[in-house]
């Protein structure tokens, strides 16, 4: 049996019937949260793996070279003694170590966010999957 509305035939033996909305198998924001720490883990790890290793040798030209570009700077009047040079020497040494050692430490910790968001991201997974049954 059938009704007509409107130009429209409705059955009258199949109701639609109200069921609770299904759940999604993966959750949206555990697995964004997955795919940004593979993301960060693949650029950062290859930037890593990609970072110089410096040995004395560098170390020693780089200095020389930022030390020869400071006293530029100064100009003839204010050239520093054998003593003030040795004290420059140094304080430009510290100076390379620290941006090389920071930047590998950047390099480091964004790695380790990647890691960080990589397994919160799967282990929220793992949990409401697991929950779920």
């Amino acid at each position: 049996m059938s009704l007509t509305y409107n130009g429209v035939i409705h059955s009258l033996r199949y109701k639609p019937v109200s069921m609770p909305p299904r759940r999604p198998l993966i959750n949206s924001f555990p697995s964004v949260l997955l795919a940004v720490g593979v993301g960060l883990c693949g650029y950062y790890g290859l930037a890593w793996y990609q970072l110089p290793v410096y040995n004395e040798t560098d170390l020693a030209a780089s200095t020389e070279l930022n030390l020869q570009i400071d006293l530029q700077r100064r100009g003839p009047n204010l050239q520093p003694d054998a003593e003030g040079l040795e004290r420059m020497r140094s304080q430009v040494r510290a100076e390379v170590e620290a941006e090389i050692n920071r930047e590998r430490e950047t390099v480091e910790s964004r790695f380790g966010i990647g890691l960080i968001a990589l397994v919160v991201g799967l282990g929220h997974m793992v949990f409401s999957r697991m929950t779920q049954r």
